[in-house]
């Protein structure tokens, strides 16, 4: 994917998506703590990134769920599958998902709630207003707010795969995003209130850009088939 040159001047609707994402992919890692808190209680999810022409590489660490994502292969670690403590990593291919029950569907679920800078691309979608500079997590960011129409986003698959379907969802999503120096992301959060599901929050932070994070397939001596 080739990147669009930097912006020239305040950003707009149009280009907020593009820009946010040239600068992440111009970065090339980032470490991302999200943390959704719902009538279910909270959950956390920490993944640490690693950005490539046309995928992201992942290692995350969720409530109970633990994958490595490289090249679009996904790895879990749960001994639980293998039955060998010593080769606690399962390769997911074709032939092994069956056995391995709602563990690889699960992880490819978390993978996408581990991009919540995909809800930038929401902008053409939205009213889109540009406000003041804050101080957010030890920076000095510019605060974006975009009230998203869910429907016309998803249909454009906008925000895929973080979000891929309206069904269940309220007609409209108002995300906050801070953006710092470059226009990479500070903080991204959103509130909403269903009448079915109550009000669910979520807040991420975006921090360790360009730094050495551990993203990497698992050795192959720790990898063992799925039993069963």
């Amino acid at each position: 994917m080739t990147l669009p040159p930097p912006a020239r001047g305040p950003l707009t609707r149009e280009n907020f998506g593009p820009q946010v994402l040239r600068a992440l992919k111009a970065k090339g890692t980032v470490a991302v703590t999200t943390t959704t808190t719902d009538g279910d209680g909270t959950a956390s999810i920490t993944a640490n990134l690693r950005f490539k022409p046309n995928t992201t590489d992942m290692s995350v660490r969720a409530d109970g769920i633990r994958f490595v994502r490289i090249d679009g292969v996904y790895y879990l670690k749960d001994q639980s599958l293998t039955g060998n403590p010593a080769k606690p990593w399962v390769e997911v291919t074709t032939s092994v998902r069956p056995r391995l029950g709602m563990s690889a569907a699960l992880a490819e679920i978390v993978a996408g709630q581990s991009l919540p800078h995909l809800l930038a691309n929401g902008a053409p979608y939205a009213t889109f207003t540009r406000g003041p500079k804050e101080s957010v997590e030890d920076d000095v960011a510019t605060k974006y707010r975009l009230v998203i129409d869910l429907r016309k986003a998803v249909a454009a698959k906008a925000l895929a795969p973080y979000i891929s379907t309206s069904e269940d969802l309220p007609k409209t999503l108002d995300v906050t995003i801070w953006l710092g120096a470059g226009n990479l992301p500070v903080r991204v959060a959103f509130m909403t209130t269903h009448e079915k599901h109550g009000r669910t929050s979520l807040q991420a932070t975006f921090t360790s850009y360009g730094e050495s994070l551990p993203v990497a397939a698992p050795p192959a001596h720790e990898i063992a088939p799925a039993k069963g």
